[in-house]
């Protein structure tokens, strides 16, 4: 037994000793570490040896968001955050953003060393500063924000705030504005008045394809139609990220697999009408399979404060050596196609090859902040205008299609998708 319990110590202690080398070896280097301020995104990180601590700010508020081990392997592998330091400048790779975030280094912002007030009518002055600060279309709506926030005055009670929050947002047609009032939510944006009917109207797509197959961790549905034309209807822009794969590999993966199954097919309808949106380093990703690439595709300006936007970062779609789609593709599109979805429309209008069919887009490229309040509360909103290589935004319009075909909800409703009649003409197939 003696024998036995020195054994377990020395193996623990083996342990132990590994751990230490492994944690000495991955924490943050020194250029890394201290205290650094993010443009346009509301953040400070705190980096030290063994912890790194995110903060969002306002003007007025300081509120705790994360504090995760500060292990360069983990956050990269696990989380998906990379951190590079140029002199006093830090650039943070997150996996699910099309661009990094850039931060200052500088001394703690003071207000960080207060608690924030938590009652109701400060708790809405954070979330009307994080609007303030970061939503990027009050003109373009119509609204003065600025008298809005007198709906914080005297607030009593958390009933009372959740009111004037709601009241606050009215308007505001973005669909990634929402509310997380705990125990509701509020959502922003207006939506096709058929949207309730989106997975009925899928199925009868559905019910023309043979071969049809799933893949739920990419929401892809897949199957053949006359012709040899393949279909892949994509629902989401949220690949399930696996350890150590960065989400635009991720996506680059799935369509070259995808499209080695169907090796033989003529041609290719890629259906985004019922598209929720997700990342927007996914989009880019399943656009570097088709057409040439590298290419810059666009820009995106994050608002930066009541003064205007930041600097234009190109919106770059990544090249791949992986199998890609060679054959004329069709993609199809609706007005509830939306944010992410219509970066991914806006990588391939244009490229050779590629038509879009259908509607304009939602007119809501940007991806979505989210942000904490004092109580636990949580509000999101747009906060970037992305822009084409010819400088013109699509926010509150949509994407244009090439060719515009209405959602035919009576087509649905008598069993026919008309779009995609449509799509097979155009790629040479035939009607089924």
């Amino acid at each position: 037994m003696t024998r036995f319990l020195r054994l377990s110590l020395a193996g623990f202690g083996a342990v132990l000793v590994a751990l230490g080398l492994f944690w000495a070896a991955f924490q943050p280097g020194r250029e890394i570490r201290g205290t650094w301020v993010s443009e346009g995104h509301g953040l400070v990180f705190d980096i030290g040896r063994l912890r790194m601590q995110i903060h969002e700010i306002t003007p007025l508020s300081c509120v705790a968001s994360a504090s995760i081990p500060a292990n360069t392997y983990l956050l990269s592998r696990v989380a998906g955050y990379r951190f590079a330091a140029e002199g006093d400048t830090l650039s943070v790779t997150v996996d699910e953003l099309a661009a990094p975030i850039r931060a200052i280094r500088a001394p703690r912002p003071e207000i960080c060393d207060e608690p924030t007030p938590a009652t109701p009518s400060a708790i809405f002055d954070v979330a009307w500063q994080t609007f303030d600060r970061h939503y990027p279309h009050f003109a373009d709506m119509g609204i003065d924000w600025t008298a809005r926030r007198d709906l914080g005055a005297g607030l009593e009670d958390a009933a009372a705030l959740a009111a004037a929050l709601e009241a606050s947002v009215a308007g505001l047609d973005a669909p990634q504005v929402v509310l997380d009032l705990g125990t509701r939510a509020v959502f922003g944006g207006t939506r096709p008045d058929w949207t309730g009917n989106a997975g009925y109207y899928a199925s009868i797509t559905e019910a023309k394809l043979t071969d049809m197959g799933r893949l739920p961790d990419a929401g892809i549905t897949h199957g053949l139609l006359p012709g040899r034309i393949a279909y892949f209807r994509i629902d989401h822009l949220e690949p399930r990220r696996r350890y150590g794969r960065s989400t635009r590999s991720m996506a680059q993966g799935i369509l070259s697999e995808l499209a080695s199954g169907y090796d033989e097919m003529t041609g290719l309808v890629l259906d985004l009408r019922w598209n929720t949106g997700g990342h927007h380093a996914a989009a880019l990703g399943y656009a570097g399979l088709i057409g040439p690439a590298p290419r810059t595709i666009g820009s995106q300006q994050l608002r930066t404060g009541p003064e205007g936007l930041g600097r234009p970062v190109p919106l770059v779609v990544p090249a791949s050596e992986l199998r890609g789609v060679d054959v004329p593709v069709v993609v199809l599109t609706s007005a509830a196609t939306l944010g992410a979805a219509e970066v991914l429309v806006l990588a391939l209008k244009g490229q050779p090859g590629v038509t879009i069919l259908g509607e304009p887009t939602a007119g809501s490229l940007s991806d979505q902040m989210l942000r904490h309040l004092p109580n636990g509360w949580r509000v999101g909103l747009p906060h970037q205008i992305i822009r084409d290589t010819a400088g013109a935004a699509f926010d509150g319009r949509g994407l244009p299609p090439d060719i515009r075909h209405p959602l035919d909800t009576s087509g649905f409703t008598a069993g026919r998708d008309t779009a995609l009649t449509r799509a097979l003409a155009l790629l040479g197939g035939h009607q089924q």
